[in-house]
């Protein structure tokens, strides 16, 4: 039955939003155990009628946008009620990647799908650590291809999100959600232009601490490999809060721990290959005559 509804086609629109409005009617006749079947495929379809409605002739699209995404948030918020949280969630993200392409007019409509994924990680998700992981860092994908939103309404999210993140249960969770983080303030191709360089340094420094503060030594240096490259992500792309002394300050605190490693371990053999691959970038790019990697210490 799920898969029927991406069969169901009608020359006009208004009389296919009226075939996806009976489906729901009869799909919420199945029980929960079907409902995880029948409803996301007819959220998707759904969605896709948003769109075709936008790039349709019809100068009066808007409104009839605007119902179908109202079709779509109760469709979802009734698929939530049944448990199936993770998903609905991911069904939130994805509505409101559809509201941003119909332009600034939607953005509220977006802001409010936000919203709803926020409320299902708070109340439904948030005691599962591997789920929480997952749906953070789903999150963060899919607001930074978000570009309808105002500053500040952008900003409220961004910062809501790295809220989440520094709250993970697990160390290395909390670290890899908050470097991810800083990738929301620095969206330099956006055509918004959303930049915060303070805050970028301001995730990868806590993102820092934290692998610092693990247990795990091996863990602790395959963190600092991964902030390296963050680091290396950032000063590529000239953003002007990691300057050289950051990236040459990684090094040597990557070099330090590596002497205390075991190297005959075979996951050790592996970090070190990371990293080396890491320093051979560098090395690369001072090949290639790239004066500001020349400035970088690699010992």
């Amino acid at each position: 039955m799920g898969s029927l509804v991406h069969l169901f086609e009608n020359k006009s629109l208004d009389s296919l939003f009226a075939m996806f409005i009976a489906a729901r009617k009869f799909f919420g006749q199945g029980g929960v155990k079907r409902v995880k079947h029948t409803l996301p495929p007819l959220v998707f379809c759904a969605l896709k009628l948003a769109s075709r409605y936008k790039h349709s002739n019809d100068e009066g699209w808007g409104p009839k946008a605007q119902k179908v995404f109202k079709f779509v948030h109760e469709t979802i918020t009734a698929l939530c009620r049944t448990n199936y949280a993770e998903v609905s969630l991911k069904l939130f993200l994805q509505a409101a990647v559809v509201a941003n392409g119909c332009g600034a007019s939607f953005e509220t409509i977006a802001y409010e799908f936000m919203t709803q994924a926020f409320i299902i990680y708070e109340e439904q998700v948030s005691d599962i650590s591997t789920v929480q992981f997952s749906s953070i860092v789903t999150i963060i994908g899919t607001l930074q291809t978000l570009d309808v939103f105002t500053e500040e309404n952008y900003d409220t999210l961004a910062t809501k999100t790295a809220v989440y993140s520094a709250k993970l249960l697990k160390k290395p969770d909390q670290c890899r959600a908050i470097y991810r983080c800083s990738h929301l303030f620095w969206r330099p191709t956006c055509s918004k232009g959303y930049t915060n360089q303070k805050r970028v340094l301001e995730c990868l420094q806590k993102a820092l601490k934290i692998a610092d503060n693990c247990v795990d030594s091996s863990l602790n240096v395959q963190l600092f490999v991964e902030i390296l490259n963050e680091y290396l992500y950032y000063y590529e792309n000239k953003c002007e809060t990691i300057g050289v002394e950051y990236v040459t300050g990684m090094i040597a605190l990557l070099n330090t721990h590596l002497s205390n490693m075991d190297a005959n371990d075979g996951e050790s053999n592996k970090i070190i290959t990371y990293y080396q691959n890491s320093l051979n970038f560098i090395k690369w790019k001072t090949s290639q005559a790239d004066e500001r990697y020349s400035q970088i210490g690699l010992k």
